[in-house]
């Protein structure tokens, strides 16, 4: 039994005495992996979290014969490193992890919340709404946003659709995060799904003609243009760049600047089109970060669902927010009528 509570606990078996290994724990449900992806394969499994029975994914990664006979060992290094970071993670629009087992394949294994919605790519074609995708749009942002502020950040590596899920609530939830960077080698056997070029950011895929260089890292900024690729993705019902069927002609296009054509439903959304475009500059110190962009979306929102109400909610909203003056603390008076006079003016009256 897994307890999440962090209660310590005697009944689960560990291997090297590492609280992160769930072999004993978890009990596979099913002959056959249930998903398949890039590097790994996804299984279906169940297990005790505090007490209940609960539903998780085991993501196993697939690697081939390695020539290097350490590999195995330092890979479960990385992750364990890594899986001390994400265990500490705590929020609802990220994807929560449990830890790993060992006994799924030749690799490790990493145990994960069950998330039965699927990908927000699947669930937009069911509720195609521009106010769904606009809330969805926002809770990644959020979900980035708490990546980023881990000390030190979290960094994705790879976002795009197929690796944002919905729980049962029907909220956006950031998974992968992470694999990317430590999946990036000759090691694992690649199975190629649509090119990840699509999302990827300009300096990332650009390295330089020095060897003595040290290659490109994926950093937040590098996130930020992914995300904008993802906001581009969930609101036109495409992957970027759909017309181009050659990943080299994505990465020419993405290299000299190149960019998908916004859809009219995210240009009518004041605002929201320049945030895509600065979020997708060529240039990754004009990029805004996560937190930014949460500010500037709650914005977008406000604007779109002030043409959705009636005048006289809007005049009682205000009303409202002037009444809260008289409940603050008067040093932070100035900004705050800022702020609504900022919002009344954003809104029609």
């Amino acid at each position: 039994m897994v307890d999440l509570s962090g209660a310590p606990q005697q009944e689960m078996c560990l291997v090297d005495n590492n609280d992160d290994d769930l072999t004993d724990a978890v009990e596979r449900d099913g002959e056959y992996y249930i998903g398949i992806g890039e590097h790994s394969d996804l299984w279906r499994g169940k297990m005790e979290v505090n007490g209940v029975p609960t539903l998780v994914a085991i993501k196993v990664l697939r690697g081939g014969s390695s020539s290097r006979p350490d590999f195995r060992e330092k890979l479960i290094k990385e992750l364990r490193r890594q899986g001390n970071l994400w265990l500490k993670l705590s929020h609802p629009h990220v994807a929560n992890f449990y830890g790993f087992v060992y006994n799924f394949g030749m690799l490790p294994g990493l145990v994960l919340e069950f998330y039965e919605g699927k990908s927000v790519m699947e669930y937009t074609k069911r509720e195609s709404s521009d106010e769904t995708k606009l809330r969805l749009v926002g809770e990644i942002a959020l979900g980035l946003k708490y990546l980023h502020q881990q000390w030190p950040p979290i960094i994705h590596g790879d976002l795009r659709g197929a690796n944002v899920l919905i729980d049962s609530k029907g909220r956006a939830v950031v998974a992968d995060f992470g694999l990317a960077l430590i999946m990036d080698s000759s090691e694992f056997t690649s199975i190629k799904t649509a090119g990840t070029c699509r999302w990827t950011a300009p300096e990332i895929m650009n390295p330089p003609n020095n060897d003595d260089v040290p290659l490109p890292q994926f950093t937040v900024k590098s996130d930020i243009f992914s995300y904008a690729m993802t906001v581009f993705e969930i609101f036109a019902g495409e992957q970027p760049f759909n017309e181009k069927k050659s990943d080299g002609n994505v990465i020419f296009a993405i290299l000299n600047g190149s960019r998908p054509v916004l859809p009219e439903s995210i240009e009518s959304k004041a605002h929201l089109g320049n945030l895509v475009r600065e979020s997708w500059s060529q240039n990754p110190d004009q990029r805004p970060t996560a937190r930014q962009i949460c500010r500037r979306l709650g914005l977008v929102r406000v604007v779109f669902l002030s043409n959705h109400i009636s005048d006289r909610f809007l005049d009682n909203l205000v009303r409202g927010l002037v009444c809260c003056i008289f409940y603050i603390n008067f040093e932070s008076l100035p900004d705050l009528v800022i702020r609504v006079d900022t919002l009344r003016g954003y809104l029609p009256v």
